[in-house]
C-alpha cells in the first residue's frame, strides 16, 4: 500500500541519507527510478497481469520524464530497456490471444454418412415407447378400502397416556374433537361417579383437557363458535377434575377454585344442549366460589402463613413430617462429616504453621548485597497455608419452619392436587391469558441437596423456583470454626409455571376469553366498526360521536343501525327485531351477519336458570313478531340468489329461536319458514350448478355454489330432537345429501385461502354432518321404499341406476353407505359409496364428478388442460379409470393414475375406424430429441400404427402434414416431415455441425436435417441442412463442402474466426464471402460477424478477458442478434444505423479491451474504440431511444468502478472493482455515456411515448471521489481527452505545518507537555469556575471503580471523565515529578489534543498534582454517585414511586367504595418525606398496605434516599475543591512563565521539473536523443539479483567499498556511510532492534 508506514519509513530513510550528496534530491529521484526498474524486472518474472506491467512502465517513463536531463545516461538506458522488455512481454501475450481466436473446430463434411445418421437410436426412450405399444392390458380394479380409525368413547379418550386421542387426532382431527365434545357432553358426570382411583382419574382428565384444548386451538382457528364449545368442554373437564381433587383432598374446597365465573358470559352458544351445559357449569362454579374461605390465601400465593394450603396439608400429613425428619437427619450427618473434615484440616494447618514459624527466610549474597529469591522455602509454605480452604455446608431446608413445610410439601406433592394445579394453570395461563415467556429460574428439582427426595409427576407444570442460586463450592479459609462451616439455605422459593415461565403468584389478574369468542370483521368498509361488535357497553352518545368513522361506502343510516344493535345487552333482540323491520342494514353483507351472530349467540350475564340477554325469546308475542319479520325478509330476497347471506342469517335466527324452546305455535311457524328457506336455497343451488356446468372453471361461481349449498344445509342445523322433524320426507334427505355432494365437489383442498365467511359456513356444515350422521343413517335404512339418497345421487349422476339397497360398511367405516347399481346388457354393475360426513360420492372407488387432485395437479394434465376442470365419468376403456363426459375436439379423453405416473389416452374416429392415442411425457423424450421439439409441443403416440406425431402446444388436437412424425417401429426409428429427415442428436453429423454453431446456440436448440437435393427425385444425393429456430437462421452444406447461409446470401462459415477485434468474446460467428479468391469480391463483400444479444458475463481469463453471452433461455424464445461488417479499409466494425447496434458494439469493445495492446483491426485498444464510437456524432443523432438502448447505456457507464465513502470511516473510500483489467474500467466510459444520457434527456420532448424511468438504473458516483480518481489516473490512462483535464477547482490548498494556530490540537498538546515538564501550572490557566456544575453536566454516573493508569493508552484520546474523575483525583494528589512526570506528559497531552473542552480541564487536573492543599481534601468513601437524582428527594420522584407501588385497583377493597373528589395520597407522602430530609433512612409514610406494595415502595425510597445523601456529600466535597482552586487563583503573585512557541522552520527547496506529459508539438520538434551507453557500461555494482550473494555484514561492506572505488558513479557515497554501517551491524551482522524486526520477512528485506 502506498500509504504503508513501513514504506514511508523506508523512503524517508533513503531520502535523508541521499540528501547531503552532491546531486541532492535528484539522487533520491534517480534511485527511485532505478528501484522501480528493478521491481518491474521482478514483476515480469512473476508473470504479473498486463495492466500492472503497463502501469509500471508508465510510472517509470513518467518519473524519467520529470527528472529530465539530470538523469544519468546509464539510468535512462536501464529504464528504457525495462520498458522495452515490458512491451515485448505484452506483445507476446497479445499474439497468443490472437492465435487462439483464429482457431475453429474441424469440419470435413465429406466424411459423414448422412443416411446412417438419419437412423435414430433413441437410447433413453425406446423402452418406454415399446412398453406403451405392448402394455395395453386391463389393469385390475382396486377394491375400495377406506382407512378410518375407530370412533372413540369417553373411556377411550380418557386413556392413561392420551395415546388414543393423539392417534385419532393425527388421522381425523375434526372428527376426534367432535367425538370428545359429544362424549364429555353425554357422559362425564357418570364417568366421575364411577371413579375408584381419584389420583389416576385426575391424571387422565388433565391429559385429555390439555391435549384436546391445544388441538382445538390449532384446528378451530379464528372461529368463535367452535372455540366457545372448546372452552365449555375444557371447563367441564376441569370441573370433573376439581370434583375428584376435592373428594381426595377435602381441604381444597376451602380455597378459591381460581376459575372466574365471568368467563362464561363471553361464550357463543346457540344449541339448547350447550346452553344447558353452561348452566350446570355456572352453578358448580358459583357453589365453589361461595364455599371457599375468603380469608385464606390462594393456593398459588407466594405468601406463607399458618393458613397456607401447603403448610396445613403438611401439618396433617405424617408422611411429609417423616420426610422432613429424614432430610434433616441426612443433612446433620453430612454436617458432622464436614465438621470432622474441618477438624482434621485445622490440625494440619496448625502443624504446618508451627513448621513455618520455625523456618527462616532464604537470602542470597551477590555483588556485596543480599537478595531474597522468589523460591524461598518459607515463603512458598506461607503462600500454601494461605490458600487452604474447605467447602461450606449449606442446610438443604429453609430455617423458617413454614417455608420448610412448603418445600417439603412440594417434594412429595399429592398427585390429585398437583394435577388440579396443572389443569388450572393450563386453562387460565395457557388458554385465557397471554403472558410473555420469561427466563427460567433455578428450579427445586435442580437443587442437589433435595434431588433424591423430589417426586414429580410427568404432567405437573407448577413447581417451586428460586431467583437466587444455591451456594456451590464456596471456600472457607482454614482455620475456621464449626459455626462458620454451616450456612443457611440461600434459596428463596416461589411458585413457578414451567410452561409459561412465569411466577404463579398474581398471575391470574388478566384472564379473558373475549379474543376467542368474538367475530373479527374482515378488512373493508366495516372494519372500523369492530368495537361495536366486541361489546355492549357503548351508548347512543358513543355511536353519535363515532359518525366520523363512517366509511364512504356505508350510509349514515346503516352506520347508526349497525352501531346501535348491540348498545345494551338486554336490548339486543329488540334491536334485531327493529332492524328486520326497518331494513337499514345490508343483510347480504357477511359483516352484518357476523354482527347478528354475535348478538344472538353470546350468552351474556348468567343467573340461576336464565339468560338475561335472551329472555325475549321466551315471550310468544316476540317470537311470532320475529318469525313474521323473517318471513317478510325472505319474501323480498327469494328472487335473487346473491342474497345467500341473508338466507343464512334467517336460518341462524330461526335455529336460535327454536333452541329457546318457544311455544308450539311459534315453533311450527319457525319450522315452516325453515323449510321455505331450504326450498329456495335448494333451487338456487340447482340453478348455480347448471350454470357452472356451462362455464367450467369459474372460481367465483364455484364458491357461490358451495356457499349456497352450505346455506341450504344450515336449515337442518337445529337441536337433535328437531332434526327428525326436518327429515320426514325423501325430498328432505335428497336436499341435505345432494348439497353435501355439491359442497365436497366445489371445496378446494386448502380452505385457508377462502374468505372468512366461507370458512365459517364450512365449519358449521362439518359440525352439522357429524351431528346428524346417526339420524341420517337411521332415516335412510328405515325407509327402503322411499330412498332420498337415490334422488340425491341421481341429481349429480343422471345415469345412476338404483340397484341393491343401501347399507353401511362395518365399523369403524360406518360413515360410508354402499350399494350396487343395476346391470344392463351393455353396462355392468358398479359399486357406489357415499360418505355421510364429507359428502364424497365414489363409483368403483373413484370420484364421479371431478378428477382426483392427484390427477388435476399432475404436470402432464396441466400440459394439456392447464387450469381447466373437466367433467368425468368412469372410463369404458380397459385400464382407464376416467373418461370425459363429452368430446374435446372430436377426441374422447381418458385418464388413469398408476402409482405416480399419469396415463392420458384419447380416442378418435379416422377413416371410419377408431384410433387410440397415448400422450407421451416430455421427460421420457428429452434426451433423444432436440429441445426445440420437446418444449412447446405435445407428443401423441398412435397405439395402432405405431407413429408418434409431434403437435404444437397451441394445437394439441390438430393433426397436420407440417407436424414431425416418428416411426416407432422397434429398430427402425426415423423422424420425418415431408422429405426431410432429422439426424440423431448423437450422430457424427450433428456433433460436427453443432460444434461450428455452438457460439450461437447449444446443440439441443438446433435442427439438423437431411433431404434430397432435388425434391422431385427423392433418390438423388442428400444435402445436410441446419436450422437455428431461435434466431430464424438456417445453413446448408453446399457442393464445395462449405457451411453456407441461406439468410445472408453468398456467405459461408469462415475457418478463421478472428476478426482482429473483440478478442475474448466467446459467442460470435464469423462468415466470409464464398469466393474469397476473387479480388473483386474481397473489395465489395467484406466479412461479417453475427453476435447474439443477451446478458453478458465476464471475467479475467489468464492475461485477457473472457466474455460470454447468456443464452440459457426457453428453447422457443426468440434470440435477437446484431450483424457487423469487418471493414478492413476503415479499420473498424460497421453495423446498421440503429443506436442499439452502436451501443452494443461499444459495450463489447469496452469489455474485450486489452488496455495495453491495440487490436489488429482498429489499431487501438477496445476502450479507445468504444470511446471513439460513443463520442461520435452517430450516437447523438438519435431518432428513437428505447429500453434496450437505456440498458446498454447503463451497462457501459457501470464499467467505471463505483466509489463511495466508507460507512464507518468517512476519510476512507470503498472501490467496487469489476472482474476486468483495471485499465479497461475507464472513467471516460462513464463520462461519454453520461453525455449521451444528458443529450437524450434534453431531447426527450421530441420522442413519442418517452418513459421517465428509462434511465433510472444509470449509475451515479460521488462527484468528489470520481473527480479525484479521474485526475489521479489521467497520467496512467492515455485516452483521448486525458491531457485536457484541468485540476483547477479540484486542488486543495495545503496548509503548512509551520503555520500553527493557537487553537490547533498540536499547539494544545505542546502547551500541556511543557507545563508538565516544568511541574508547575499557572493559576490563571485554571478556567474551571464551577466544579459542581461541571460534574452535574456529565450524563453518566460518577464512579471510583475504574482501574486507571497514567501510562499512555489510546483511551486517553477519548476519556470518560465521569468514570475516571474520582480515581484520577486520588492518583494525581499522590503523584510526584520523579515518578509520574513522563506518564502524565503523554496521557494528559493526548487528552488535550482531543478537544478544546478537554484541554480546558487539564490545568485543574494538574493543580491536583502540583499543589499539596488537595492532599488533605479526601472525597467521600462511596463507590458511585448518580447526580441525576438530585441532592434531596424531589416531590416528583416521590410521586412516581408511590404510583409505581400501587396495586391493581380491582384487587383493592377501595375499588368497591365510591371515590371522593381529589382523593390522592401523593401530597401527604411528599410532605412527610420533605420533613424527614436530610437523612439516610426514609421515613414511615401514610400509605395503605393493602392498596400499595409497601415492600416495593420502601425499597425504592431507600435507594432514592441513599443516592441523594451521597450526592449531598459529594457536592460538599466538590465545593471545597472549587474553593481551593479559587484560592490558588487569587493568592498567586508569581508572574506566569512564558512558554516557548511551538514552531519549526519550513523547507524552501523549490526546483524546476519537466512536465510529466509530452505534447504532440514536443514530439515533433524534439531532436533525436544521443546514443546511450550499452548495457555493459552500467556500473558493475548493479548486479542481477538471481546471482548468488552473501549476506549480512560482508555484503554491505563489499558494496560500500565498490561505491568508494567509483567516485564517478551516479550514486556517490555519503561520507557517513562507513561509520554508519559499522554502527548498524555491530556484532553478528544482523540489523539490531526495531530495524531488524521491520525488515524481517519483508519482500524488500533482501
Amino acid at each position: 500500500w502506498r500509504r504503508s508506514s513501513l514504506w514511508l519509513l523506508i523512503r524517508v530513510a533513503i531520502q535523508t541519507t541521499l540528501e547531503p550528496s552532491p546531486q541532492g534530491h535528484d539522487s533520491y529521484k534517480g534511485f527511485i527510478i532505478f528501484f522501480l526498474a528493478r521491481l518491474a524486472e521482478e514483476a515480469i518474472r512473476a508473470d504479473l497481469p498486463n495492466d500492472l506491467l503497463y502501469f509500471m512502465s508508465t510510472k517509470i517513463s513518467r518519473r524519467l520524464r520529470k527528472l529530465g536531463p539530470v538523469a544519468p545516461c546509464w539510468l535512462t538506458e536501464a529504464a528504457l530497456d525495462t520498458c522495452n522488455r515490458i512491451r515485448e512481454v505484452l506483445d507476446d501475450r497479445w499474439e497468443q490471444v490472437q492465435a487462439s481466436e483464429r482457431a475453429s473446430p474441424p469440419h470435413l463434411f465429406s466424411t459423414l454418412n448422412l443416411a446412417q445418421d438419419a437412423q435414430l437410436p433413441l437410447l433413453y426412450s425406446h423402452k418406454y415407447l415399446a412398453k406403451c405399444l405392448l402394455n395395453q392390458e386391463t389393469v385390475p380394479a382396486v377394491p375400495f378400502q377406506p382407512e378410518h380409525r375407530p370412533r372413540g368413547t369417553l373411556s377411550d379418550f380418557l386413556s392413561s397416556n392420551g395415546g388414543f386421542f393423539t392417534d385419532s387426532f393425527c388421522k381425523e382431527p375434526y372428527v376426534t374433537l367432535y367425538d370428545v365434545e359429544w362424549a364429555v357432553e353425554q357422559g362425564i358426570d357418570a364417568w366421575v361417579d364411577g371413579v375408584t382411583d381419584p389420583g389416576d382419574a385426575c391424571a387422565r382428565l388433565e391429559i385429555l383437557a390439555n391435549k384436546y384444548s391445544l388441538g382445538a386451538l390449532e384446528m378451530y382457528g379464528n372461529n368463535p363458535e367452535q372455540l366457545s364449545i372448546m372452552l365449555l368442554t375444557t371447563i367441564e373437564l376441569w370441573i370433573a377434575l376439581d370434583k375428584l381433587a376435592v373428594e381426595e383432598i377435602p381441604m381444597l374446597a376451602e380455597y378459591s377454585p381460581e376459575i372466574p365465573i365471568k368467563l362464561l358470559k363471553d361464550l357463543l352458544l346457540r344449541k339448547a344442549a350447550n346452553i344447558c351445559r353452561l348452566h350446570q357449569a355456572y352453578q358448580y362454579l358459583t357453589r365453589r366460589h361461595s364455599q371457599f374461605d375468603k380469608s385464606k390465601l390462594s393456593v398459588f400465593s407466594a405468601a406463607t402463613s399458618d393458613e397456607t394450603f401447603a403448610v396445613r396439608y403438611y401439618s396433617q400429613s405424617s408422611h411429609l413430617q417423616d420426610l422432613k425428619g429424614r432430610i434433616e437427619e441426612a443433612a446433620q450427618h453430612e454436617l458432622n462429616k464436614k465438621a470432622e473434615e474441618l477438624e482434621k484440616a485445622n490440625n494440619q494447618h496448625a502443624m504446618a504453621k508451627l513448621e513455618v514459624d520455625g523456618m527462616d527466610h532464604t537470602y542470597i549474597s551477590m555483588d556485596g548485597s543480599s537478595h531474597h529469591p522468589p523460591n524461598c522455602s518459607k515463603c512458598q509454605l506461607e503462600r500454601k497455608l494461605h490458600g487452604v480452604e474447605i467447602d461450606v455446608h449449606e442446610w438443604p431446608l429453609p430455617d423458617d419452619n413454614l417455608h420448610a413445610a412448603v418445600v417439603v410439601f412440594e417434594l412429595a406433592c399429592p398427585l390429585a392436587f398437583s394435577l388440579w394445579r396443572s389443569a388450572t394453570c393450563h386453562f387460565l395461563l395457557g388458554l385465557c391469558s397471554q403472558h410473555p415467556h420469561g427466563k427460567r429460574p433455578y428450579l427445586l428439582k435442580d437443587y442437589p441437596g433435595l434431588q433424591r427426595y423430589f417426586v414429580e409427576h410427568p404432567r405437573s407444570r407448577v413447581t417451586l423456583a428460586s431467583a437466587s442460586r444455591p451456594i456451590e463450592h464456596q471456600g472457607l479459609c482454614i482455620p475456621a470454626t464449626e459455626e462458620q462451616i454451616r450456612v443457611s439455605n440461600s434459596l428463596t422459593f416461589f411458585g413457578f409455571d414451567t410452561y409459561s415461565r412465569i411466577p404463579v403468584d398474581n398471575a391470574f389478574g388478566d384472564i379473558n376469553v373475549k379474543q376467542y369468542c368474538t367475530y373479527v370483521l374482515p378488512k373493508g368498509p366495516y372494519s372500523n366498526l369492530q368495537l361495536f361488535v366486541d361489546g355492549t357497553t357503548h351508548t347512543s352518545n358513543d355511536v353519535v360521536a363515532g359518525q366520523a368513522d363512517c366509511h364512504k361506502d356505508i350510509s349514515i343510516h346503516e352506520f347508526l343501525a349497525f352501531a346501535h344493535l348491540r348498545s345494551g345487552g338486554p336490548l339486543q333482540w329488540l334491536n334485531i327485531l327493529r332492524e328486520l323491520c326497518d331494513r337499514s342494514l345490508s343483510f347480504r353483507r357477511p359483516e352484518v351477519h357476523s354482527l347478528l351472530a354475535q348478538a344472538m349467540m353470546q350468552v351474556g350475564p348468567l343467573t340461576s336458570m336464565k339468560l338475561k340477554w335472551h329472555k325475549e325469546l321466551q315471550y310468544r308475542t316476540f317470537g311470532r313478531a320475529l318469525v313474521d319479520e323473517l318471513e317478510s325478509l325472505v319474501a323480498n330476497v327469494e328472487a335473487n340468489w346473491l342474497e345467500g347471506v341473508t338466507m343464512n342469517t334467517v336460518s341462524l335466527l330461526l335455529s336460535r329461536l327454536l333452541a329457546s324452546n318457544p311455544n308450539r305455535v311459534v315453533s311450527e311457524k319457525a319450522l315452516t319458514l325453515l323449510r321455505a328457506v331450504r326450498t329456495k336455497a335448494s333451487a338456487w343451488a340447482r340453478e348455480l350448478s347448471a350454470k357452472l356446468t356451462r362455464t367450467p372453471g369459474d372460481d367465483e361461481l364455484c364458491g357461490l355454489l358451495r356457499d349456497t349449498a352450505a346455506i341450504c344445509r344450515s336449515t337442518f342445523d337445529v337441536d337433535p330432537d328437531m332434526v327428525e322433524q326436518l327429515l320426514d320426507s325423501a325430498e328432505d334427505v335428497e336436499v341435505i345429501l345432494s348439497c353435501a355432494i355439491l359442497i365436497h365437489d366445489n371445496t378446494p383442498s386448502d380452505v385457508s385461502s377462502l374468505p372468512a365467511y366461507s370458512q365459517f359456513l364450512l365449519d358449521r356444515d362439518r359440525r352439522l354432518s357429524l351431528a346428524v350422521e346417526s339420524v341420517l343413517t337411521d332415516v335412510i335404512l328405515a325407509n327402503s321404499s322411499d330412498q332420498g339418497i337415490d334422488l340425491a345421487v341421481s341429481r349429480v349422476w343422471p345415469d345412476y341406476r338404483p340397484g341393491s339397497e343401501w347399507s353401511p360398511l362395518p365399523d369403524p367405516h360406518s360413515r360410508w353407505l354402499s350399494c350396487t347399481t343395476e346391470s344392463t346388457t351393455t353396462q355392468c354393475s358398479q359399486v357406489v359409496h357415499f360418505n355421510l360426513l364429507d359428502g364424497s360420492l365414489l363409483v368403483d372407488g373413484k370420484p364421479l364428478s371431478r378428477l382426483p387432485s392427484a390427477i388435476v395437479g399432475h404436470p402432464l394434465y396441466n400440459l394439456i388442460f392447464g387450469e381447466q376442470v373437466v367433467d368425468v365419468i368412469p372410463g369404458d376403456i380397459p385400464g382407464m379409470d376416467y373418461s370425459t363426459r363429452g368430446t374435446i375436439s372430436s377426441h374422447q379423453v381418458y385418464f388413469s393414475l398408476r402409482a405416480k405416473d399419469l396415463v392420458i389416452r384419447a380416442k378418435r374416429t379416422a377413416a371410419g375406424r377408431s384410433e387410440i392415442l397415448q400422450l407421451i411425457p416430455r421427460e421420457k423424450l428429452e434426451n433423444d430429441f432436440p429441445a426445440v421439439l420437446i418444449k412447446g409441443h405435445v407428443h401423441w403416440l398412435n397405439l395402432s400404427t405405431p407413429v408418434m406425431e409431434i403437435y404444437p402446444i397451441e394445437r394439441p388436437w390438430e393433426s397436420s402434414l407440417e407436424n414431425w412424425t416418428v416411426d416407432c417401429t422397434p429398430g427402425r426409428y426415423r423422424m420425418r416431415k415431408g422429405l426431410e429427415s432429422l439426424l440423431g442428436v448423437r450422430s457424427p453429423s450433428w456433433i460436427m455441425v453443432s460444434g461450428l454453431l455452438r457460439p450461437l446456440d447449444s446443440p439441443q436448440n438446433l435442427l439438423v436435417t437431411v433431404s434430397p437435393i432435388d425434391p422431385d427425385q427423392p433418390s438423388s444425393s442428400l444435402q445436410l441442412s441446419v436450422v437455428l429456430p431461435r434466431y430464424g437462421l438456417s445453413f446448408f452444406v453446399d457442393e464445395d463442402g462449405n457451411l453456407q447461409s441461406r439468410n445472408i446470401r453468398g456467405m459461408v462459415y469462415d475457418e478463421n474466426q478472428s476478426i482482429g477485434t473483440l478478442c475474448g468474446l466467446v459467442n460470435r460467428l464469423v462468415l466470409r464471402p464464398k469466393h474469397r479468391d476473387s479480388v473483386k469480391t474481397d473489395e465489395l463483400v467484406p466479412r461479417c460477424v453475427l453476435i447474439p444479444e443477451g446478458d453478458i458475463t465476464f471475467r479475467i481469463d489468464g492475461h485477457h478477458v473472457r466474455a460470454e453471452i447468456d443464452l440459457r433461455r426457453p428453447s422457443l424464445q426468440r434470440v435477437a442478434y446484431q450483424t457487423y461488417r469487418v471493414d478492413a479499409d476503415l479499420g473498424c466494425l460497421t453495423g446498421n444505423v440503429s443506436l442499439t447496434n452502436k451501443l452494443y458494439r461499444a459495450y463489447l469493445h469496452a469489455l474485450t479491451s486489452s488496455g495495453c495492446s491495440a487490436d489488429p483491426l482498429t489499431g487501438r485498444s477496445g476502450t479507445e474504440e468504444a470511446l471513439g464510437l460513443l463520442r461520435s456524432a452517430s450516437c447523438r443523432s438519435i431518432m428513437k431511444f428505447g429500453p434496450r438502448d437505456a440498458e446498454l447505456l447503463c451497462l457501459i457507464a457501470s464499467l467505471c468502478p463505483a466509489r463511495s465513502f466508507h460507512s464507518r470511516y468517512k476519510s476512507m473510500q470503498v472501490v467496487h472493482w469489476l472482474n476486468l483489467p483495471s485499465r479497461s474500467q475507464s472513467h471516460h466510459l462513464f463520462l461519454a455515456a453520461k453525455e449521451i444520457k444528458d443529450h437524450v434527456e434534453m431531447a426527450r420532448f421530441f420522442h413519442d411515448g418517452w418513459e421517465t424511468d428509462l434511465l433510472k438504473k444509470f449509475p451515479s458516483h460521488d462527484n468528489h471521489l470520481f473527480t479525484r480518481s479521474l485526475l489521479r489516473a489521467c497520467h496512467l490512462l492515455s485516452f483521448e481527452g486525458s491531457e485536457k483535464l484541468s485540476r483547477a477547482g479540484h486542488d486543495v490548498a495545503y496548509i503548512s505545518r509551520h503555520l500553527i494556530l493557537s487553537d490547533s490540537a498540536e499547539h494544545r498538546a505542546c502547551l500541556v507537555a511543557t507545563t508538565i515538564s516544568r511541574w508547575s501550572v499557572d493559576p490563571m490557566d485554571i478556567t474551571v469556575a464551577d466544579v459542581v456544575g461541571l460534574a452535574k453536566s456529565w450524563k453518566n454516573p460518577i464512579s471510583n471503580k475504574i482501574v486507571l493508569s497514567f501510562t499512555y493508552h489510546s483511551s486517553w484520546l477519548n476519556p470518560r471523565i465521569s468514570a475516571m474523575w474520582i480515581t484520577a483525583y486520588n492518583l494525581l494528589r499522590q503523584s510526584s515529578k520523579a515518578h509520574d512526570c513522563f506518564k502524565l506528559l503523554f496521557s494528559l497531552s493526548s487528552m488535550a489534543f482531543r478537544s478544546q473542552k478537554l484541554f480546558n480541564l487539564v490545568p485543574a487536573l494538574l493543580a491536583f498534582a502540583f499543589h499539596p492543599a488537595f492532599r488533605a481534601e479526601d472525597p467521600p468513601a462511596h463507590s458511585d454517585y448518580n447526580l441525576s437524582h438530585g441532592y434531596q428527594p424531589s416531590r416528583q420522584a416521590v410521586s412516581d414511586h408511590v404510583t409505581a407501588s400501587a396495586e391493581d385497583f380491582h384487587l383493592c377493597p377501595e375499588s368497591f367504595i365510591p371515590s371522593k373528589p381529589r382523593e390522592t395520597p401523593l401530597a401527604l407522602v411528599a410532605d412527610e418525606v420533605e420533613a424527614a430530609w436530610p437523612s439516610l433512612i426514609p421515613p414511615t409514610v401514610s400509605l395503605d398496605s393493602i392498596a400499595y406494595n409497601m415492600t416495593r415502595f420502601n425499597s425504592r425510597m431507600k435507594g432514592l434516599f441513599r443516592s441523594c445523601f451521597r450526592n449531598n456529600q459529594f457536592r460538599d466535597h466538590l465545593s471545597r475543591v472549587q474553593q481551593i482552586l479559587r484560592d490558588l487563583s487569587t493568592g498567586s503573585q508569581v508572574p506566569p512563565a512564558t512558554l516557548p512557541r511551538y514552531t519549526f522552520d519550513p523547507t524552501l527547496d523549490i526546483r524546476f521539473r519537466m512536465p510529466p506529459s509530452v505534447t504532440t508539438d514536443e514530439l515533433i520538434f524534439t531532436r533525436s536523443p544521443q546514443s546511450l551507453r550499452s548495457r555493459e557500461q552500467l556500473p558493475h555494482f548493479i548486479v542481477d539479483d538471481t546471482a548468488a550473494s552473501s549476506s549480512g555484514f560482508h555484503q554491505l561492506q563489499r558494496l560500500i567499498a565498490t561505491i568508494q572505488g567509483n567516485p564517478k558513479d551516479a550514486f556517490q557515497h555519503h561520507p557517513g556511510i562507513p561509520s554508519c554501517h559499522g554502527r548498524t551491524f555491530r556484532g553478528g551482522g544482523r540489523a539490531p532492534g526495531r530495524l531488524s524486526r521491520h525488515l524481517q520477512g519483508h519482500p524488500w528485506s533482501k
